[in-house]
């Protein structure tokens, strides 16, 4: 690299240069069904900056990082690293995590080279752009219907529909070579969001925090990434423009309880009627034709504030 172009690189994110501060949200603060979702959106809202995740903070933040965090990460490539004598850190627990993040693992490595961290920094590369001309949508009704066919034959679990929030969208992403922050996808021209959920397995998610834990974890992101690699081409197939996404791009759990697959529970995650809170979510921002499913209410809020069990055991 020249030196004139590395005197113009922006300088490295660090707890003496913090990510850009979050400004209050200048489009819609509220929508229709913010009621049905349980949102309580205050005035002072303001939009998220990935760069502050916990898993981008231990990379740039001092105060943050610390060499248990960062041999976390090691551990997924370094055999040995963190073993134990101790049930659910043996080497055979390591084994099956490690062997479960394989597919995420790919979808990360595919390009690096390009600074980019599909899936969890950045959204998923399309592995073809849309078809020329577009195929007809007479009733985005029936059309809804086949998506969710295809989903479910794609391995998602649980499938919704709901219009694009912006509200929910980061307002800035992480790239971890330069540790700096770099544009969000731009899904504003996409009006319609698809969510997915996969099973995580109730047994192995009841060892956690163990590395085998980790394994429904790992599987569940392996999973989601290939549905949603597959449900977004079949939409550029049809085409129609299609951005799949993991943990990037946005927030996944306000999308989910909108398009009507669960409530929000009391400790922060999504609970389903299907799986409770066992699930991995992704979504699939698309320009589509697709009627939108309304969210669901079962009880959540009001055996939440009954329980509150997970408050009084949390620090």
């Amino acid at each position: 690299m020249s030196e004139p172009a590395r005197r113009n690189m922006p300088e490295p994110l660090s707890a003496d240069n913090p990510p850009t501060l979050e400004a209050r949200f200048d489009g819609p603060l509220h929508r229709a069904d913010d009621a049905e979702c349980g949102f309580e959106i205050e005035p002072e809202f303001q939009r998220f900056n990935a760069c502050n995740d916990t898993f981008a903070r231990v990379q740039w933040d001092e105060t943050v990082r610390s060499e248990k965090a960062l041999d976390w990460f090691k551990s997924m490539f370094t055999h040995g690293l963190g073993v134990r004598k101790t049930e659910g850190y043996r080497t055979k627990d390591f084994a099956m995590r490690n062997a479960a993040w394989v597919g995420a693992n790919l979808l990360i490595e595919r390009k690096l080279k390009d600074e980019r961290h599909d899936g969890f920094l950045d959204e998923l590369t399309p592995y073809a752009p849309p078809a020329p001309t577009r195929e007809p949508v007479d009733d985005p009704a029936e059309m809804a219907l086949e998506l969710k066919q295809a989903a479910r034959i794609f391995g998602a679990d649980l499938i919704g529909i709901t219009s694009t929030d912006l509200r929910w969208h980061y307002t800035r992403r992480f790239n971890a070579k330069t540790r700096t922050e770099k544009e969000n996808a731009d899904c504003a021209d996409l009006p319609n969001c698809i969510v997915i959920g996969t099973e995580m397995p109730g047994k192995v998610i009841q060892t956690m925090p163990s590395a085998l834990g980790g394994t429904a974890a790992g599987y569940g992101y392996s999973k989601d990434g290939l549905t949603l690699m597959s449900l977004a081409q079949f939409i550029r197939n049809l085409g129609y423009n299609a951005v799949a996404s993991l943990n990037d791009t946005a927030q996944c759990i306000p999308y989910a309880i909108q398009a009507g697959l669960g409530e929000y529970g009391r400790h922060g995650l999504v609970i389903t009627p299907e799986f409770g809170p066992r699930l991995r979510f992704g979504k699939i921002f698309t320009d589509l034709p697709l009627v939108h499913d309304r969210p669901k209410t079962f009880g959540v809020k009001e055996f939440c504030d009954i329980c509150q069990r997970c408050s009084a055991a949390c620090p």
